[in-house]
């Protein structure tokens, strides 16, 4: 990003962060909402996002999309979007991390089945310590009141 292979963190001057970010933060900040180019195009996306993520709050994420839905209320229609319960920045934590992201895009794009419900998994030492289904933004994730809720299917 500095554009110095150097570079070390841990001796980084913050008050410089603005200055020196500007250029990267040109192409890497999600600052637009409008989709519509990437609509045109006939681009799928998903967005997913962790509820226990320290990094970044998922409350931003949903604000982004909320703020997109506003410029497009057809975006769900390309752009879906998952809040992982547990689940920190990307994996880990928890909730049940695990899904084959790529091939759920792949099946959107390819085959037009976009991803309506999607089964987590929770592996510990390669054994399956849970599965959660969710779903995309808005609907919620919602525990039957009996059952496992280790088992994705005692879950609407």
């Amino acid at each position: 990003i500095l554009k110095d292979p150097d570079w070390d963190y841990s001796k980084y001057d913050f008050s410089n962060f603005t200055a020196q970010s500007k250029l990267a933060s040109s192409f890497l900040d999600a600052t637009s909402t409008n989709y519509e180019g990437f609509k045109r195009s006939g681009g799928k996306m998903i967005i997913y996002h962790g509820w226990s993520d320290y990094a970044l709050s998922a409350f931003a994420t949903i604000n982004h999309y909320e703020a997109a839905r506003k410029i497009d209320d057809g975006i769900h229609d390309y752009i879906r979007l998952f809040l992982l319960p547990g689940v920190l920045h990307c994996k880990g934590g928890p909730g049940p991390d695990s899904v084959d992201w790529l091939e759920l895009i792949r099946d959107w794009v390819e085959n037009g089945n976009a991803p309506e419900r999607v089964v987590m998994t929770k592996w510990n030492d390669g054994s399956k310590v849970m599965q959660r289904p969710v779903f995309p933004y808005p609907r919620k994730t919602v525990y039957k009141g009996s059952g496992d809720p280790r088992k994705e299917f005692n879950f609407d």
